[in-house]
């Protein structure tokens, strides 16, 4: 349910402020930093309780960092014609930003809550939880190019062939993320029962649709061009 309350909340704002983000993206990008920090410093526990137990499942958790990369993964399977791509698709790298910044706080976060364990080999963590880790340290090479070329001032610099070559990484961390979730929710499902399986549900959807929709995209636009040459 929070991933759903995050995706509805995150698209609204996003849609609402596309044209302050589009004009002023580092203003988001330092706002999102010093959320990271205040989080990751356990200075917001202290200035506001409240706030920080409500706030947590969405930025520690990383909801919002998800959501923001869902969007940013929709619009490029949305159709050219699309009214949301249109409106959107002038803040993709933008969004793309915001997301990496979140998720490197989300990172940060649990590196420090399982850092004795990495350096103890692994020894006596479950095989899931193992697995998971390995994939999130893949996923922070693929994260880091990523987030450098979706920087207008580094995209600019690229060749276009380059950048979509790069780009191309982008299906590799989505499929990858999707992995990682099921790594860690799929041990809790005992423990947690509906909640987690809820939540596995609700993430396959989001994946599966994308994945369904990024083919069939693929797939016309294939099928257009042989149109062209024949």
């Amino acid at each position: 349910m929070e991933l759903i309350i995050s995706l509805v909340i995150t698209f609204a704002l996003v849609l609402l402020l596309r044209k302050p983000i589009r004009n002023y993206p580092v203003v988001f990008y330092v706002l999102l930093v010093a959320i990271d920090i205040l989080f990751l410093s356990g200075v917001l526990f202290g200035v506001s309780r409240e706030v920080a137990v409500i706030g947590y499942p969405y930025v520690v958790r990383c909801l919002v960092g998800i959501s923001l990369f869902a969007i940013v993964m929709y619009i490029g399977a949305l159709g050219d014609d699309n009214r949301i791509r249109r409106m959107l698709m002038p803040i993709r790298g933008e969004l793309s930003v915001m997301a990496c910044i979140l998720t490197f706080g989300h990172v940060a976060n649990y590196l420090r809550a399982f850092i004795q364990d990495i350096l103890g080999g692994f020894f006596g963590m479950p095989i899931a939880m193992v697995l998971s880790l390995v994939v999130s340290a893949v996923l922070i090479v693929l994260l880091i190019p990523l987030a450098i070329a979706s920087l207008n001032s580094v995209k600019g610099k690229m060749a276009v062939a380059s950048w979509k070559k790069l780009q191309k990484l982008s299906y590799a961390f989505y499929g990858l993320t999707y992995v990682h979730i099921v790594l860690m929710l799929v041990p809790t499902i005992s423990s947690t029962g509906q909640r987690a399986a809820l939540s596995l549900v609700i993430y396959t959807a989001l994946f599966g649709v994308y994945a369904v929709m990024r083919v069939a995209k693929s797939m016309r636009g294939k099928r257009v061009e042989s149109e062209v040459a024949a």
